[in-house]
């Protein structure tokens, strides 16, 4: 399976953002910014992209408010 960064970030981002905006509070700052520390959590792990069948693993852990 040949997956890229910038291909999980289009197929994935908007939800992704939407998830966290629903889980912060409508706070889309915030969820942009967890957004954002996902994704450069996944270009840290750059050879192991091609092996990420479930990207939504990789959503950030939730936070007790």
């Amino acid at each position: 399976m040949d997956v890229s960064v910038e291909s999980l970030y289009r197929e994935h981002n908007s939800w992704l953002t939407g998830w966290l905006r629903a889980r912060l509070g409508h706070c889309s700052d915030r969820a942009a910014d967890f957004a954002q520390d996902t994704f450069v959590r996944i270009l840290q792990a750059r050879p192991a992209v091609a092996d990420i069948a479930q990207p939504k693993s990789y959503r950030p852990p939730s936070r007790a408010a």
